[in-house]
């Protein structure tokens, strides 16, 4: 367990460790002069999800949109809401639809018009709200051919 503690002489004492990323609840015994203090920490809530396909690919020719692609989002926790953030402006992404199965369906389009000529590529980042599991990173592609 990792840990930081600070203090003042007027008596306050603050204590702070860092995610119990275990399965398993957590405890540590802390001492000050002669006061001993115990601190409990449920375990972590890891939540496995995977996203499919795993890479978009897009294609424009003479910066027409090459239209969308999707990718489902699955998981063991129907409830789980989730972050969808796209680094590029180039890369838009909106929620499509949502499967019976609890799997999420999102949509991802490029926008032509930023795009360079050649190779462009941005991640579409997918963070579980309120689980410890880090982002899933999708790699968006989008080839723009040098054709005259």
């Amino acid at each position: 367990m990792q840990q930081t503690a600070t203090g003042t002489t007027q008596g306050v004492f603050r204590y702070a460790a860092s995610p119990n990323m275990s399965p398993d609840p957590r405890a540590a015994a802390i001492e000050i002069g002669d006061q001993r203090f115990i601190v409990q920490q449920p375990p972590g809530r890891r939540v496995f999800f995977a996203a499919a396909p795993s890479r978009l690919v897009f294609t424009v020719f003479k910066r027409k949109s090459p239209g969308q692609k999707s990718f489902s989002i699955i998981s063991d926790d129907t409830e789980l809401n989730y972050n969808v953030t796209a680094t590029e402006p180039w890369v838009q992404v909106s929620a499509a639809s949502r499967a019976s199965s609890g799997a999420r369906t999102y949509t991802v389009s490029v926008n032509p018009s930023q795009l360079k000529r050649g190779h462009n590529q941005g991640y579409v980042y997918v963070t579980a709200q309120g689980a410890l599991t880090p982002p899933v990173a999708i790699p968006i592609v989008a080839e723009v051919p040098f054709v005259k």
